[in-house]
């Protein structure tokens, strides 16, 4: 027998911005920590430089692109049935 959730139920969901926005160098955004912060590696911790270098792996420069990508990801919650109002304004 499967588990079936009231009616009353709420999904939910939320990112972190440095963690999902990408194109961390468009639209006039002001470097932060977190575009200066490389990826690390097995059992080597993050390390903060001092500019952003060319050959190095920053991982919210890509990120999901939440950036360019939203109205379609709101599209995705709202037929999800995620109600929240600034979502429902959507189109």
């Amino acid at each position: 027998m499967g588990l079936k959730l009231g009616s009353d139920f709420l999904w939910g969901g939320a990112i972190a911005a440095h963690q999902a926005e990408g194109s961390w160098n468009v639209g006039g955004k002001g470097v932060t920590i977190a575009d200066v912060m490389l990826a690390g590696k097995n059992r080597m911790p993050r390390e903060v430089t001092d500019e952003v270098l060319p050959d190095g792996n920053y991982l919210n420069h890509r990120g999901i692109n939440f950036y360019e990508s939203y109205l379609q990801d709101f599209k995705l919650m709202k037929e999800r049935q995620m109600k929240p109002d600034w979502l429902m304004m959507t189109k």
